[in-house]
């Protein structure tokens, strides 16, 4: 697909971030589908099939220090994509040295009114006010 465009790297990562929260077991176990504008978000040259290339799609397989910051929250009774997939991906991003909060949602599932509760817009905002406002290093 080529070089990406600042605009078009900035979308890729917002639909990375939620690709991730969305659908890690699904890609990973190969049976998730990528549409053709996933595809273009993700800035994947071609659609993987089910089996093999799939694994490829996990942003597990590309977390590095360069990673965008991370907001990863989930709900603790999600029961299609488990805490513990969102979990991994924050501590693979520390790790790696990249700025990741993880944060679990009492009482929410896989989406839903918790989500937008006045607390977690607020952290939302919050989060975001920080780093989309933060001085230019």
């Amino acid at each position: 697909m080529g070089r990406s465009s600042p605009d078009k790297a900035g979308v890729r990562q917002h639909c990375q971030m939620a690709w991730v929260v969305s659908r890690p077991e699904r890609s990973t176990r190969g049976t998730g589908a990528i549409t053709p504008l996933n595809a273009l978000l993700l800035d994947i040259a071609d659609i993987p099939g089910p089996a093999g290339r799939t694994r490829e799609l996990s942003l597990l397989s590309w977390v590095s220090a360069g990673a965008p910051p991370f907001l990863i929250a989930h709900g603790d009774r999600d029961h299609i994509v488990l805490p513990s997939e969102g979990l991994a991906l924050h501590h693979a991003l520390v790790r790696a040295g990249a700025r990741s909060r993880f944060e679990l949602l009492g009482g929410a599932g896989h989406e839903g009114a918790r989500f937008g509760q006045p607390t977690s817009l607020a952290l939302t905002a919050a989060w975001l006010r920080a780093r989309l406002c933060a001085p230019a290093a």
